[in-house]
């Protein structure tokens, strides 16, 4: 996750702002109504409100901090402590993805595991006979329907 600053001087629309970082408009609406983004002030005898490059910076690290998993309650946090310079903070929810990570992978390495045994199964299987792969998932014959 890399940050970019950009200039606090360029200025967005909410539409120009969301296609910037390549979300739609409610996601970012979304976003200001749990708090993840400030809803910048209307200037007086404007129609639109102004989004400035912090912005877009924001925007942009909700979307990256969420390509690597963290669920917007960690992103909040994370954007709690990155305010206050807590770099212990941080770096203990990073770790706790990780973790989380490894977990998941563990998971999934097993599962493919399980998969590959299933797919061996049913390729011995003579043909004319059922595949054992639906039979294994427990699948009643009235289930599918």
């Amino acid at each position: 996750m890399r940050t970019m600053v950009r200039s606090q001087q360029a200025s967005y629309t909410l539409s120009q702002l969301a296609r910037a970082a390549h979300v739609g408009v409610e996601t970012v609406r979304y976003y200001q109504r749990i708090g993840l983004m400030p809803v910048p002030d209307a200037a007086p005898g404007k129609a639109h409100r102004r989004y400035d490059g912090c912005h877009l910076d924001r925007l942009i690290f909700i979307r990256s901090a969420q390509s690597a998993g963290f669920a917007l309650k960690d992103i909040v946090q994370l954007l709690g402590y990155e305010r206050g310079n807590d770099r212990a903070a941080i770096q203990a929810l990073v770790a706790q993805r990780l973790a989380a990570l490894k977990a998941e992978e563990e998971r999934l390495r097993e599962a493919q595991a399980g998969l590959r045994g299933l797919l061996a199964m049913c390729e011995r299987t003579p043909v004319g006979e059922a595949c054992p792969i639906v039979g294994s998932f427990h699948l009643s014959p009235h289930e599918g329907s």
